[in-house]
């Protein structure tokens, strides 16, 4: 039947309804109308795939289209000129190659599957009346709709349409197709795929109208309006899609028009066409978009405007779902047109985790320029740390140096074990803190962006800074999770912790000096240790934190003191001695015997041997006044003292002055570079009166080794708990912090102990997602991801997991690589990487995430990585991709015994099998995956059964396991002469050329030139002759894996001395031997 739907007479008819319900009692076959596609759609069918290409003219979308479009256009206004207009477009759209590339031999099995899905809009295109139509309603459905939501408004459309047009048929006239189209039959499952094609032809037309399609989004988030609530669905959409139709279709033919309802905007946002604007409001703003589809006047006037102050959320639509559950009350549903409900590229996630790290920064983050300067010098003081460490460990060798090591292990004050802690020395550091330079790569990349782009920029950013407050989302943590501003650096204690002792007094100092603290100053001291006192009582000193004046002095200027205490008179190796002693003579090595030599004195003389037993102390405050030049005075043993174990800290009377002449012996030194007599003098001012005596201090402001004390008279506190930006900046930019500190400051919060560790684990699972995608240059990501706390997703909880699971690494990263593909693609999906194993791909509405060992050669060193493809294998929601247990290959067959020639192998490495090819076929086999959507009718995320399958001309061969190929620890506890996995041998050796050449040992070897000759395998070792030809390589190492034979992969030129080798090693069975070239 040549039937040509167009040329039927759609005229009302009149009759009685007995006579037109006994007409059409038999239903219309729909699949035998086909109509050629209207010139302006010519494009997109030449570049269709042609597996698509027959779903959509001879499948079930060519029916699903007709049927559709007979069920609804009568009711439908006329839309020529959209129709011309939306054709151009989309053919426009097919034709751009990097839009819509066409598969080839580099996919492997996937090359049917790769391109544009423009199946429902062929299928439209060359259906009856009506279907181009309801595939535009499709992509409104799909811009605002969850696939789950979509086909079940779908579900209910049909479902009511069906009956209007049944109960026309009581009326005396009617539609001429009324009878027919009153009895079509439209499965959900047909309806799902539909609107999974129109879901992934949406994504494509926004990556191709990028630009013009981010500044309409943009304008609609500003209009904030609800699209009025109607009590049934059919209502509601048919009157949003109508008026959308009627709307565009003059906009496309020249007709100025001022837009009142939100409705008419759900069309522009799906159809890819771009009138010229005119948005009113406080002042009136003309866009210019110089589509040339739209005819000239062809205007849209926006004259709405939300009142409300979060109208931030585009067009709002709510209606309430009969069908989207099996049972229960209509399920309300809300979702929004706009920016927020689009797809990104990854760096936007970025950046809105960018502006949710600073959004607790107060007053820091409102100039972002200063924010992009300060994370920029973070990064840069991370990478010197890193420098440091790499020249303090490895130096020019690749392997750590075990004495700074252990050294560096002993000085930590981590709480981890020492194995631990070496492991987080030498990788973790670089890799908790890598997130850095994540953020200031953005920030590089904000400072030199054009106007334009820096807009889109910050709202992105002022996303991230609003999603707690406004939407109550915790991207990173909670806002009680959040760190101190700047990562904790804008808290004077963890800011003073970057520093030495010195550095922090001098910033301290400088703090006091610059910034109104509210201390008394006048009356306060530094009190600080040099080393940590959890292993005991440690030598205290003092200095002043603003200059004293002096008896006959002009200026004034900082004193030191310190105390010579008993602590010290008994020669140990405690880290108390240690320290004085390597301040005191940095040459002298440590001893485990004797830390210095006593000096002998005269018993008369009680001074001597008082000041001989205090050398260590002698010698550091010399050491104060050469390097601080600030004079050091000496306290009595009595002088100070604490109250109990609280802060309260008591200054006591000082003692007796020492005696200068007998301290002048310690002076000497010819090489110290000041005199004997400006070291005695120093001594003497430190040893003048000063405003502390006789009185009691608090503490009131510490970083773990120096504090400030403040008279306990004053009742006045410290007021300034955090620095300004620009403090923490030239902090970061000098050269105060120790090396290290930086580094270990950003990643000791790594403890799942820790309080702030949820923040900073969610960096790094950001991280690890942004390293994974900038693989994938053509995939996007939800934006809805941002409702969910990284930290707490499964695949980055599996990552901080210490015992990594008992498998190959290959499989467990390619596990993870997927998890979090599938969380980001769909922004709402969490499943743990333990939900992948034995994945081999994913395929969502708009891109195919393949692992690389489908589409590398099998000798690649890691297949773990991912690829992005642009296609998808026709199947609504998010599909995992699995191989069959237990794949079927073709047996050995005695009919082709004359195509079995194993000729003796002649030295020659060639390609024998060119006409390989990899298909991949679903089996129909679907596994539903529980992701707490309880009662759903549609399938969100399910495992899909698809076999891979070698053909040699177009002939099957058999199925394969691919990831079986490289994950050696699939099967445990094998000893090595059970090991069937491919080994490789080296691509590049040190044997000479004989030795390679040489092939003798092990006897005749027979080369396998074509699957035949494969199937029906020799009795002697034998070469397979795939010379560069990954997908032969891939098929023979995958079978031979599933047929148990010994393999050995050689990637280059074959070396028979490392074959040998290799076979000798994995204890193989050379008469099983079979080698792949």
């Amino acid at each position: 039947m040549a039937g040509n739907l167009s040329n039927m007479d759609f005229s009302l008819v009149s009759g009685q309804q007995e006579t037109s319900v006994g007409l059409f009692q038999s239903k219309f076959d729909f699949s035998l109308v086909k109509l050629e596609a209207p010139i302006e759609y010519q494009g997109l069918g030449r570049h269709l795939s042609s597996k698509r290409k027959i779903e959509a003219e001879d499948g079930t979308f060519h029916i699903t289209a007709q049927k559709l479009g007979a069920l609804f256009v009568d009711d439908l206004p006329q839309i020529p000129k959209l129709k011309q207009a939306y054709g151009a477009r989309s053919s426009d759209i097919a034709e751009d190659p990097k839009l819509n590339p066409n598969g080839n031999a580099d996919h492997g099995p996937f090359a049917a599957h790769v391109g544009a899905d423009g199946t429902s809009l062929w299928a439209a295109a060359t259906s009856g009346p009506g279907a181009l139509e309801v595939h535009l309603l499709a992509c409104i459905l799909a811009r605002v709709w969850s696939s789950a939501e979509a086909t079940s408004i779908w579900d209910e459309l049909v479902s009511v349409r069906k009956q209007v047009l049944t109960d026309r048929l009581n009326e005396d006239r009617f539609p001429f197709t009324a009878p027919m189209t009153s009895r079509t039959d439209i499965s959900r499952e047909h309806l799902a795929d539909w609107d999974a094609s129109a879901r992934s032809w949406l994504r494509v037309a926004d990556k191709a109208m990028k630009k013009q399609q981010t500044q309409l989004m943009l304008i609609i988030e500003n209009i904030g309006l609800s699209i009025p609530s109607r009590p049934k669905v059919y209502d509601s959409v048919i009157d949003a899609w109508t008026t959308s139709l009627s709307i565009m279709e003059r906009l496309v033919s020249g007709v100025a028009q001022r837009v009142q309802t939100p409705e008419a905007l759900l069309g522009l946002s799906s159809w890819h066409i771009y009138p010229d604007m005119i948005v009113l409001g406080t002042e009136t703003v003309s866009v210019q978009q110089d589509d040339s589809l739209i005819q000239k006047g062809g205007v849209v006037t926006l004259g709405m405007r939300s009142a409300r102050s979060d109208n931030d959320v585009g067009i709002m639509w709510t209606m309430p779902l009969s069908r989207l559950r099996f049972y229960g009350k209509p399920t309300y549903s809300s979702r929004s047109v706009g920016p927020s409900s689009s797809r990104v590229p990854f760096f936007r996630i970025v950046q809105v985790a960018l502006g949710s790290a600073i959004s607790r920064w107060g007053r820091n983050n409102s100039d972002f320029d200063k924010v992009c300067h300060l994370l920029i010098s973070l990064d840069k003081r991370r990478d010197m740390d890193l420098q440091y460490r790499d020249k303090l460990f490895f130096g020019r060798s690749k392997q750590p140096s075990t004495d700074n090591l252990v050294r560096a292990v002993v000085n930590s004050n981590s709480t981890q074990s020492p194995m631990d802690t070496a492991k987080h020395l030498l990788v973790g550091i670089a890799e908790e803190t890598e997130w850095c330079k994540l953020f200031s790569d953005q920030a590089r990349s904000f400072l030199s962006a054009h106007e334009v782009e820096k807009k889109e920029f910050l709202r992105h950013i002022n996303l991230g800074k609003r999603l707690d407050a406004n939407f109550g989302t915790n991207f990173l943590a909670a806002s009680n999770k959040h760190p101190e501003p700047m990562f904790g650096l804008s808290s004077i204690p963890d800011l003073l912790n970057l520093l030495d002792i010195e550095g922090q007094i001098k910033v301290l100092r400088h703090i006091s000096m610059t910034f109104d603290t509210k201390l008394d100053a006048k009356n306060c001291i530094i009190v600080y240790s040099h080393v940590s006192n959890q292993k005991g009582s440690i030598p205290t000193e003092y200095a002043t934190l603003l200059p004293l004046q002096y008896e006959n002095a002009e200026l004034r200027s900082h004193r030191r003191w310190l105390q010579p205490t008993d602590e010290y008179q008994r020669p140990s190796i405690d880290e108390r001695e240690k320290f004085y002693w390597e301040q005191s003579d940095p040459n002298n090595p440590i001893s485990t015997q004797k830390l210095f030599s006593w000096r002998k004195r005269s018993q008369d003389d009680e001074s001597a041997k008082h000041l001989s037993n205090y050398e260590p102390a002698i010698r550091r405050s010399i050491s104060l006044i050469k390097t601080t030049g600030e004079p050091c005075g000496f306290l009595g043993y009595y002088e100070i003292g604490r109250e109990g174990c609280g802060p309260l800290l008591h200054w006591h009377s000082m003692s007796r002055k020492p005696n200068f002449r007998i301290l002048k012996q310690f002076a000497q030194d010819p090489s110290d570079k000041l005199s004997t007599e400006a070291i005695i003098r120093a001594w003497q001012m430190g040893a003048a009166p000063h405003p502390f005596l006789e009185k009691s201090f608090r503490r009131v402001l510490a970083s773990d080794l120096v504090a400030i004390y403040q008279s306990a008279d004053t009742k006045k506190m410290c007021n300034i708990k955090l620095l300004p930006i620009d403090y923490v900046q030239e902090i970061l930019d000098s050269d105060l912090p120790r090396p290290l500190s930086v580094a270990e400051h950003l990643s000791k919060v790594d403890h799942e102990t820790h309080k702030h560790s949820t923040y900073f684990n969610s960096l790094m699972a950001l991280n690890r997602a942004s390293k994974l995608y900038s693989t994938l240059s053509e995939a996007d990501v939800q934006l809805e991801v941002v409702k969910k706390c990284l930290a707490e997703t499964k695949w980055a909880q599996s990552v901080r997991e210490k015992e990594l699971p008992r498998r190959s690494m290959t499989r467990y990263k390619r596990q993870v690589a997927f998890a979090c593909i599938s969380f980001f693609d769909t922004g709402n999906v969490d499943l743990g990487p333990e939900c992948f194993d034995d994945v081999l791909a994913i395929s969502s509405p708009g891109s195919l995430y393949v692992s690389e060992a489908l589409l590398n050669d099998p000798a690649e060193p890691d297949n773990s990585k991912i690829c992005c493809l642009i296609g998808n294998i026709g199947r609504p929601g998010l599909a995992l991709l699995r191989s069959p247990l237990g794949p079927i290959f073709r047996e050995a067959e005695i009919e082709s015994w004359h195509l079995v020639n194993h000729s003796a192998f002649d030295t020659h490495l060639e390609d024998n099998f060119r006409a390989t090819s990899l298909q991949l076929s679903l089996t129909g086999s679907e596994t539903p995956i529980d992701v707490n959507r309880q009662s759903l009718r549609d399938k969100e995320v399910f495992y899909a059964e698809v076999t891979i399958s070698a053909h040699d001309h177009g002939e099957w061969i058999g199925d394969i396991n691919v990831l079986q190929v490289n994950d050696y620890n699939k099967h445990q506890g094998r000893t090595l002469s059970e090991w069937v996995s491919p080994r490789t041998i080296p691509y590049v050796c040190n044997h000479e050329h004989g030795q390679k050449h040489d092939f003798t040992s092990f006897g005749p070897v027979v080369s396998i030139d074509n699957w035949w000759e494969y199937l029906d395998a020799p009795q002697s070792p034998s070469i397979v002759r795939a010379k560069g030809n990954y997908i032969a390589r891939l098929a023979v190492a995958a079978a031979q894996r599933q047929r148990g034979g010994h393999t050995i992969l050689a990637k280059g030129a074959v070396c028979w001395a490392c074959v040998a080798r290799l076979a000798s090693l994995m204890k193989m069975d050379v008469e099983r031997t079979m080698i792949i070239c």
